[in-house]
């Protein structure tokens, strides 16, 4: 059957699975709003509240969670500007937040995210969600944490738990251009509406007061927005919630949930990011993320570059009696490039296969699940290592007894839509932005790994594309290790670094010099030649493709040429410098890329492409500038 399989022109994936428990009852009876899946237990009320936990906090719940607004919040709501009464429910939440201490923003204290002293306090958010009526009571969750990927493997599960017929809660970090991207509750995976925030904001505002003022050291920006999001989960009903850690895992804000209430741990790919406050090693990165490992509970770990990060894991699994999956590829042959419909929407094909050895261990699982013929819209080979994880994760949630069948699963892998990992930018709007025969790619990568997946999908899918980068990063990032990976996996014939705002502040923001000093000393490094021009070009005011001058012509200063090894094999191709442009405003550093691309094209059909890379913000901001467009159209 392989010897067939492998005569096909796809790619499959073998997966080698370790044990998991028999089935636990409560992951059938948790999933008390889905009468049509699983039998409803005879009493489950989020309302309804153990004594222990006294009268006070019986009435909180009903005010955070069933009661509509109180006398006095109506009360409260008489005395504010009418502009206050028709502010929508982001702008609200954005008020309530900004009162609040945002480390996204400031960057993150050191050791905050270990499992010691230094660490984040999570009893103050225990102490949060029961004054919000302990939401986590109502359903049961699907943790995920990891470096790289979590993001993307949060969206495959939860596409599929939809595909399902589940009702699920989803919550990730960051957003790409709005708050409200974070949470999302439902069958249509839409992002909370600005009306349902409006009323959850209303409703709990005056909680969240309490809880500031009682606190010697108030929650933060992140500890809040994660406890109205549990929140709105519970008040939405979910089946089911998917969440994504912030920052490592033990001492995460969202790391606050019961063994009882895991339906499965996942860690996907762990680096080496957020090193001061993770621990300052790669090991105590591993051990802060192996923080979500609950008793008993199955986690699914996905493949690991260091081996180092896999013993620590399986350490923390072994001494908690976790059942431990680990997702290493054993078998990969043949594979589909990146596809394009007739509309311009890319894809990929592939074929899936999993298999578990033989054992009464794994009686719970299926001996050997396959799926072929996949057709992904998240690119790359790393998105197919994100959406194995994801099928494992939810093949172990089957194993315990929730009815997920094959179908949804391919349903749900193929309509998994990830913005801003390699996004593909439609024709108009990457000719509003200057791109006129470039294609506009956006990737929030900013680390040595995701810059590495990057690098090897656009020469996957673009071989003889010439190629530039618009590059935009946070100060607190590992320049250097991005540079050089984009530099010796990419080969780009053009680097334009700019800056835009981290978290809505330049206080993080790396400044474009910073980053084309960043660049040509890795490239003189590696022996790449390179010519670095210093161009500031103002384009907010909408100068035209035409008026842009080309490099040739910007004002520039050339420094620091590196011309050894031009011949040798790290230089560029046929001695062809690297060129590093610093451009100060976006939308300058993308209009000068595809200008200069397009000055360079060796002959029409040579594809041209220009990635907007380094950070989320980056995306952001080129989003914003779409959105800006088609709005003046």
């Amino acid at each position: 059957m392989a010897v067939a399989m492998a005569r096909r022109s796809r790619r499959f994936f073998t997966y080698t699975l370790a044990c998991l428990p028999p089935p636990h009852r409560h992951c059938r009876s948790r999933l008390s709003h889905a009468p049509a899946l699983h039998p409803k237990p005879a009493c489950h009320s989020f309302s309804s509240l153990s004594t222990s936990q006294g009268m006070l906090h019986h009435l909180v719940s009903r005010l955070a969670i069933n009661a509509p607004p109180s006398s006095s919040a109506t009360r409260n709501l008489a005395t504010v500007s009418r502009d206050d009464m028709e502010a929508d429910g982001e702008v609200l939440l954005l008020r309530c937040l900004d009162t609040l201490k945002n480390y996204e923003k400031e960057g993150v204290p050191t050791g905050a995210g270990t499992d010691s002293a230094d660490g984040f306090d999570l009893e103050r958010m225990e102490r949060l969600l029961v004054r919000l009526g302990n939401p986590l009571s109502a359903y049961p969750v699907v943790h995920v944490a990891g470096t790289k990927g979590k993001g993307s493997t949060v969206s495959f599960i939860s596409s599929i738990l939809r595909a399902a017929g589940l009702s699920v809660g989803t919550y990730t970090s960051p957003h790409v251009t709005s708050i409200r991207e974070r949470i999302s509750a439902g069958n249509s995976g839409e992002p909370v509406s600005a009306i349902s925030l409006r009323k959850l904001m209303t409703d709990v505002q005056a909680i969240i007061d309490e809880a500031v003022a009682a606190e010697s050291s108030s929650p933060t920006h992140f500890e809040v927005l994660t406890a109205l999001a549990f929140t709105h989960f519970a008040r939405e009903k979910v089946n089911v919630a998917v969440v994504e850690t912030g920052l490592g895992g033990a001492r995460d804000a969202t790391n606050v949930i019961s063994a009882e209430g895991l339906g499965v741990a996942v860690i996907v790919g762990i680096g080496c990011e957020h090193l001061a406050a993770l621990g300052g090693t790669l090991e105590s990165i591993a051990l802060a993320k192996a923080g979500i490992i609950k008793e008993n509970r199955p986690v699914i770990v996905g493949p690991q570059r260091d081996s180092r990060v896999y013993d620590i894991i399986e350490k923390v699994a072994a001494a908690k009696g976790a059942p431990l999956i680990a997702v290493s590829r054993s078998v990969v042959k043949f594979k589909t490039g990146i596809l394009f419909t007739c509309t311009g929407h890319p894809y990929q094909f592939c074929d899936m296969l999993i298999q578990h050895p033989p054992g009464p261990e794994f009686e719970a699982l299926q001996k050997e699940w396959k799926l072929g013929n996949v057709k992904l819209r998240a690119l790359g080979a790393h998105q197919q290592d994100n959406a194995l994880t994801a099928v494992s994760a939810v093949l172990a949630l089957r194993s315990q007894g929730w009815q997920i069948s094959d179908s949804a699963i391919r349903i749900g892998l193929e309509n998994t839509e990830i913005p801003g990992r390699f996004q593909v930018v439609g024709s108009d709007s990457s000719k509003a932005l200057g791109c006129h025969s470039a294609r506009l790619i956006l990737d929030g990568a900013h680390t040595e790994e995701s810059a590495m997946a990057l690098a090897k999908t656009l020469r996957d899918g673009f071989p003889s594309a010439r190629l530039a980068f618009v590059v935009a990063m946070a100060s607190d990032k590992d320049h250097h290790s991005f540079a050089r990976a984009l530099l010796t996996e990419a080969k780009p014939n053009l680097v334009v670094t700019t800056r835009v705002p981290v978290a809505g502040s330049y206080g993080r923001s790396c400044t474009s010099e910073e980053l084309a000093e960043c660049w040509t000393h890795t490239a003189c490094a590696l022996n790449h030649p390179y010519r670095y021009e210093l161009g500031e070009l103002s384009l907010d005011g909408g100068e035209q493709p035409s008026q842009l001058p080309s490099i040739a012509s910007v004002d520039s200063q050339e420094i620091d040429a590196c011309t050894s090894g031009i011949d040798g094999e790290d230089g560029q191709k046929n001695g062809e410098l690297l060129i590093v442009l610093s451009v100060e405003s976006i939308q300058g550093a993308i209009r000068s890329a595809a200008a200069e691309l397009e000055r360079r094209q060796l002959d029409s059909d040579q594809p041209l492409i220009v990635c907007v890379a380094g950070s989320l913000h980056a995306v952001a901001a080129a989003l914003a500038l779409i959105k800006d467009k088609q709005i003046q159209q």
